[in-house]
């Protein structure tokens, strides 16, 4: 006499799946399983940008980001590990090998033997470890990015006087009679950490040809922010579909906002005598001093974070390769950054970094940057 093992249904002739189950049992089980597995790849979709919300500071993204880590979690908690479910896994498992088939799940692909990749209750345990890890590495970053808007919004702001006239313009090459200066081991650091870091939005990357749309500058004390100075400006010609992609400002955001040439003069005023710091900071000078930024008024000292941190950091070199016929990433060879842009220097040194290409947020994060280089190069 044959016996469900689930309902406990008898008959000589009952039919039963290799698990033991009668049809109507087997086929609930089929369907549950598969409902599971869908609803594991639904709550996954919440999170498999994680790295990208971070990457661009978006907050809101990031909170239901991590609702989503915590809807993953308990999804992963609630399966029920029936032999229909093990197949379906399993089967989405071989086809690559390495991980189960389920959006952007390149990211935990498991190492180990073949038997461990066929072990749905390994391969779960994984998923649980990275969604955890995920969650925390979200939960800080949400708590870091809202200390720095937080000191940011804070900052007392400088007064903007907008003139009537628009300073002339002045050549470009005048920013050329500019020399960096290098942070060494015999650099004051008392006096270093005194100056205003600088940084602006731009229509294209031309100074003689295009505007700025945003300015921005923070002085600092000690490596420590104590004021402001942050203005959108309406560029004569217009806002380019691209630029607006790049720096997020709009042309309803710039409309009756002055041209940089009606503030370069406070801001003039607002550096003073202090040093003055940029990431790029040659792309930066080129496009004030066309805008009538006098380089020549004060004697200060400029650093570029960008030309010191290719001092002291390594970066990542390409090799080719030719089953690919490109060139590659040669991790073979030592290096600490995959490249020198702001926000990547800001994650090699920890720096939380919220609100990229936005004038002010590149400003203070340039500022931290000085500050990790200036302790890195002791």
């Amino acid at each position: 006499m044959k016996t469900c093992l689930q309902c406990g249904k008898k008959g000589l002739f009952l039919r039963l799946s290799g698990s033991g189950l009668c049809v109507e049992c087997q086929t609930a089980q089929n369907e549950a399983a598969q409902q599971s597995y869908n609803n594991l790849v639904g709550a996954y979709a919440g999170i498999s940008n994680f790295r990208k919300l971070i990457d661009t500071g978006d907050l809101e993204g990031i909170k239901a980001c991590i609702s989503s880590c915590d809807a993953f979690s308990d999804c992963l908690s609630s399966i029920s590990l029936t032999p229909s479910f093990y197949q379906i896994f399993i089967s989405r498992a071989e086809k690559c090998y390495r991980a189960v088939n389920l959006p952007d799940f390149e990211d935990f692909c498991v190492t180990g033997e073949e038997k461990q990749l066929a072990d749905p209750k390994f391969i779960l345990y994984k998923l649980r470890e990275v969604t955890a890890y995920r969650r925390n590495l979200l939960a800080e970053f949400y708590i870091n990015a809202e200390k720095f808007i937080e000191i940011l919004n804070n900052l007392p702001s400088a007064d903007i006087v907008v003139e009537e006239k628009i300073a002339g313009k002045r050549p470009v090459k005048e920013s050329y009679d500019v020399y960096f200066s290098n942070i060494t081991k015999k650099t004051p650091r008392d006096k270093l950490g005194n100056f205003v870091s600088i940084d602006t939005e731009t229509t294209g990357l031309n100074a003689s040809q295009n505007e700025i749309v945003e300015i921005a500058a923070v002085r600092f004390r000690g490596f420590k922010p104590v004021e402001k100075f942050v203005a959108l400006c309406a560029p004569k010609k217009g806002l380019t579909e691209e630029a607006s992609r790049i720096n997020g400002i709009t042309a309803e955001m710039v409309e009756g906002k002055p041209q940089f040439g009606q503030v370069v003069h406070s801001l003039q005023a607002f550096i003073a005598t202090d040093n003055i710091v940029g990431h790029n900071l040659d792309f930066d000078l080129k496009f004030i001093v066309r805008g009538g930024f006098d380089v020549y008024a004060n004697k200060q000292k400029y650093y570029d974070t960008l030309e010191i941190a290719q001092k002291t950091l390594k970066r990542a070199k390409d090799k080719w390769d030719k089953e690919v016929q490109g060139h590659i990433t040669d991790y073979d060879r030592d290096f600490d950054v995959m490249n020198y842009k702001l926000k990547t220097l800001c994650d090699y040194y920890g720096i939380t970094y919220c609100g990229a290409h936005r004038a002010l947020a590149d400003a203070y994060a340039t500022g931290l940057l000085l500050q990790a280089l200036a302790k890195d190069r002791e």
